[in-house]
């Protein structure tokens, strides 16, 4: 990204590690919201993902402005592994870490095998900094991982 005079471009590499899709997969964006069939007027989401503003040598720019207000309308609706009504909450990187190294528990119940994973709750999770976004099938699966892991 720069400054000066113009407005604040981004690189594609920069959208990429942002939104943690390919270089396909924005290409689509741009067509069409990959998610939602109805846009919402009062806001970018469900719109498509904003087209370039223009080239620097062989290399692809877009206004900052323009995808970081796209960004934070539509990040919830579109991604590798859409989420849309799951529950999610926060909890420290090094706590979440501790929980994936854990194993999964192997008990026995009524002469079976049974593996108890804890981690099968979880069904997708985003770092940003120290701290980690989790998404999780229910508010139970959130509640019982937060209070024994956080």
């Amino acid at each position: 990204m720069q400054r000066g005079l113009r407005e604040v471009e981004v690189r594609t590499a920069d959208i990429l590690k942002l939104t943690g899709a390919s270089k396909p997969t924005l290409y689509r964006w741009m067509e069409k919201h990959p998610t939602l069939t109805q846009q919402n007027e009062h806001t970018l989401l469900g719109h498509p993902f904003p087209k370039p503003s223009g080239k620097q040598g062989r290399e692809v720019i877009w206004d900052d402005d323009a995808v970081a207000a796209w960004w934070k309308e539509n990040k919830n609706s579109v991604g590798r592994h859409p989420t849309q009504d799951a529950t999610s909450t926060t909890m420290r990187w090094e706590r979440f870490r501790a929980a994936m190294l854990k194993p999964p528990e192997v008990f026995e119940e009524n002469g079976k095998e049974v593996i108890d994973d804890h981690m099968d709750g979880v069904l997708r999770f985003e770092r940003e900094g120290e701290d980690v976004r989790l998404w999780f099938r229910d508010a139970n699966d959130a509640m019982l991982f937060k209070l024994t892991y956080a």
